[in-house]
């Protein structure tokens, strides 16, 4: 009984010791954003380009292009579309499950600043699309700047709330008028 009592107080002690998510604002956590006019929610998107999308934390990701980041430490929550295999059903969900996982650890590497490393954490804006008409264009910034890295916490603290699949884009039906 006194070792589990140890266990438990160390066990305390090191969850202490890291960056609180905080609260989840679910409304935040699930706003769109439309990359590509593939659509995400805005934390998903930011993780997707910032962390993941064929470079360093995705599973397709090797040699330089993963720019020393672990083999298995894969991020991958990219939704599937029609052209999507097996295979990325499996990859979006080891991914999800990771984020959810490992998300106090994700969010304290990410608050210390020591992640996404250069050049990914200095990548200029990302324009992507706030509507599903694609008619409000604005910004995605990367994760060195405050309001973006606000809402990649809010979304891990939401537990990573993800569009998983979409069967066609809406700026993609939209130009087909």
């Amino acid at each position: 009984m006194r070792a589990a009592v140890v266990v438990v107080t160390l066990c305390s002690a090191v969850v202490a010791c890291g960056p609180d998510l905080g609260t989840c604002d679910m409304t935040a956590a699930i706003k769109p954003a439309y990359l590509g006019g593939i659509p995400y929610v805005e934390g998903q998107a930011l993780v997707h380009q910032s962390c993941a999308g064929s470079q360093c934390h995705a599973a397709r990701a090797t040699g330089l292009a993963r720019t020393g980041a672990p083999h298995g430490l894969d991020l991958d929550v990219a939704p599937l579309t029609k052209a999507s295999t097996a295979d990325d059903l499996l990859t979006l969900q080891a991914g999800v499950n990771r984020i959810r996982d490992e998300a106090e650890e994700i969010w304290a590497v990410i608050d210390s600043g020591e992640m996404p490393p250069f050049p990914a954490g200095d990548r200029a804006d990302l324009p992507w699309y706030s509507d599903a008409a694609g008619t409000t264009p604005a910004m995605l910034t990367g994760l060195d700047l405050t309001e973006a890295r606000e809402k990649v916490r809010n979304w891990l603290a939401c537990a990573a709330p993800v569009v998983a699949a979409t069967t066609d884009s809406p700026m993609r039906r939209r130009s087909k008028r």
